[in-house]
């Protein structure tokens, strides 16, 4: 395989990531949206339901191969090749579990619906197994261009299968089949943009799983966080419910995890790298975490504030119970990605064992919690108990991150405070200005938004300068706008 050559600065890996994530969002967003003028809440909670238990399923079995690849400085043909046949071991193994699970699927939910499309979903699991490994080699080599391009292509390749579906089946089944087809679609890509061709092969097993293993117990306890709510309200609350709860948790946590988990995506390999250099390395951890806060809190709160209006304007009044639920996901959407953005350390750094305790903690506060409050039938009290949680469990995972890698609290702490200011300005000024009226003038909000961004810039930098110009997001971006002013100052001609 190629070896890996000069590594560019995180900051253009970062453009590249937050280019390819917001590019197969947007597409997204856009087929959420028209998906959800075409079908109904129940067809919604039907494929959130299928797909609870298909994610759940592929995490228990989740192998974590691919970041075993690009944390391994020295891989052979051999490391892939073992990849790749566990890969597809991976992928038979869960289609199996999935033909299965889909009658007790069915018992739990209270949902006949579900059982057919779960057994469809099992062929994708299988096809997703044969996944040219080869691609993990972008990211491994920094390629971040060419990883853009193939989930860009990808996207827009199942956008375009997915809406006339929807147009022609009407239902839930316009989804399964839109499905369906990325993953194949996936597959042959793959092929087609990496010239590696992988065979069967396990000598290095042994090595893969001993990175793996707490690796994998810290996904699960992840994936069971996130969808802990999902699972208790579709138990408890029936396939509408599901459908409000999923649609509302994929807006209202969209724009804070894009920007998120790109961010997160380039500095692993980037922090790989330089977990020997510990300057360097504490620079970056500082620099990220303030990026992440600033990013997840403005737009995190931006979509609380505006969810009615949102709502009104995007989704259209048969999704009008799910705007309190959107207010309130999007709060715990900034929070819990800033949390994120920590735990990337952590296994960057090879502590996957901390960020596992971590989410098994999480989770054994969630359950009982959400299940109380489900049971009282309300769902936007669920949102406010993910928000809570999420809350106590960054300032948990600050101190794990500090205490794990040596790192200054004080300034973990004053990364994420400055942003969460300021987005709390923002938040408070657009419920002042947007109008308080059940049919909300689209001028008039935004007019709103804008007076809301502008009071998070102004914020920021105030907060910012009064703390004596720290080391952050506001320094890089100060210090780019002064290169900019002095590179055009010197272009201009004297008089």
């Amino acid at each position: 395989m190629k070896a890996i050559g000069p590594t560019p600065s995180f900051l253009s890996g970062s453009i590249w990531m937050l280019a390819m994530r917001w590019s197969i969002r947007l597409i997204g967003l856009v087929t959420t949206i028209i998906l959800a003028r075409l079908l109904d809440p129940v067809d919604f909670g039907i494929i959130a339901m299928a797909m609870i238990v298909v994610g759940l399923l592929q995490m228990i079995t989740w192998t974590g191969i691919d970041l075993a690849l690009i944390k391994e400085k020295n891989c052979t043909t051999d490391h892939y090749n073992t990849a790749w046949t566990v890969q597809i071991i991976q992928g038979t193994i869960v289609a199996v579990l999935l033909l299965v699970a889909a009658p007790l699927s069915e018992s739990y939910f209270n949902e006949p619906s579900v059982v057919a499309v779960i057994r469809t979903l099992a062929a994708n699991a299988f096809i997703q197994g044969f996944t040219n490994i080869g691609i993990v080699n972008f990211r491994k080599e920094l390629d971040f261009a060419t990883e853009f391009r193939f989930g860009l292509y990808r996207r827009l390749a199942t956008f375009f299968v997915t809406i006339p579906a929807a147009i022609v089946l009407r239902n839930y089944w316009a989804v399964v089949v839109s499905l369906v087809f990325s993953e194949i679609f996936g597959v042959v890509l793959s092929y087609g943009m990496h010239s590696y061709r992988p065979s069967i092969c396990l000598t290095k097993m042994k090595q893969i799983w001993s990175f793996s293993q707490w690796l994998l117990i810290s996904r699960i306890g992840l994936y069971l966080n996130e969808k802990v709510d999902a699972l208790i309200v579709g138990n408890l609350m029936g396939t509408q419910s599901m459908g409000y709860y999923h649609v509302a948790y994929e807006i209202g946590t969209l724009f804070s995890n894009e920007f998120v988990m790109p961010i997160r995506r380039a500095l692993f390999p980037n922090m790989a790298l330089l977990k020997d250099d510990k300057p360097a390395f504490d620079s970056t951890v500082y620099s990220v975490v303030s990026i992440v806060a600033f990013l997840g809190f403005s737009a995190g709160f931006g979509v609380s504030a505006i969810a009615d209006e949102f709502t009104h304007f995007v989704l259209g009044e048969k999704w009008k119970d799910a705007a309190v639920l959107i207010h309130w996901l999007a709060l715990f959407g900034a929070f819990a990605g800033v949390s994120l953005g920590l735990e990337v350390v952590l296994l960057a750094t090879g502590r996957p064992k901390l960020s596992a305790i971590e989410a098994w903690a999480k989770f054994f506060v969630l359950v009982p919690l959400i299940y109380i409050v489900a049971v009282s039938g309300d769902l936007s009290a669920i949102a406010v108990a993910r928000l809570a949680v999420s809350v106590g469990f960054l300032v948990i995972m600050i101190l794990i991150v500090s205490a794990a890698c040596a790192l200054s609290v004080r300034t973990l702490t004053a990364s994420i405070i400055r942003p969460l200011l300021s987005a709390t300005a923002m938040w408070m000024i657009i419920g002042y200005l947007k109008p308080a009226t059940e049919s909300p003038s689209a001028l008039v909000m935004v007019e709103a938004i804008a007076g809301g961004a502008a009071t998070f810039i102004v914020v920021a930098a105030g907060i910012w300068w009064l703390s004596g110009r720290p080391d952050g997001f506001e320094k890089q971006i100060f210090d780019r706008l002064r290169t900019i002013k002095n590179e055009r100052t010197r272009k201009t001609p004297s008089t």
